[in-house]
This record gives structure tokens, C-alpha cells and sequence, in this order.
């Protein structure tokens, strides 16, 4: 399965590196685990 780039994947960055705790909402099956775990892989641990 190839993995489509969100535009608000650099606004989620920025904002946990900004905040402690970051959510991301929204509807049923849209997509926000798939796009939480790969913005976990581009963020290093602190």
C-alpha cells in the first residue's frame, strides 16, 4: 500500500514540537492512526 502525503503533516509537526500533547480528530477511517504512525517515524525521540 503506498502512502499519500498530507499537506498537514508539516502543521502537525510544528505543533507537537510546540505543544506536549497533540490531537488529531476527525471522522471514521480517514486516515489519523496511518498518519500519526508515520509522523512517528519522522520525528526522533527526545
Amino acid at each position: 500500500m503506498v502512502y499519500i502525503d498530507r499537506l498537514i503533516t508539516s502543521d502537525i509537526i510544528k505543533s507537537i514540537r510546540n505543544f506536549p500533547v497533540t490531537a488529531v480528530i476527525g471522522p471514521r477511517q480517514c486516515g489519523k492512526s496511518t498518519l500519526a504512525k508515520h509522523i512517528l517515524k519522522e520525528i526522533p525521540n527526545s
